[in-house]
């Protein structure tokens, strides 16, 4: 799980040059452009078949929201 979370992130920052930039991609970190994905579970920590489940709370592009899931009522 762990390589192929590297290899959507940073690894396609990396083959974009995308982390040579002023504000990189590819990672979380101060001064990095904001386009990410908010799981209500870490994939990590659940098994392989349960992953289909997991559900976006959130996305974001360029460090604004451009989804957010209902609240639950």
């Amino acid at each position: 799980m762990a390589t192929a979370l590297d290899a959507y992130t940073a690894g396609v920052a990396h083959q974009a040059f995308a982390d040579l930039r002023d504000a990189p991609w590819g990672t979380l970190a101060p001064g990095s452009a904001a386009d990410l994905v908010w799981l209500d579970t870490d994939p990590r920590s659940v098994a392989p078949p349960s992953i289909p489940d997991i559900q976006v709370v959130e996305t974001w592009l360029a460090g604004h929201a451009t989804y957010r899931r209902a609240a639950a009522s």
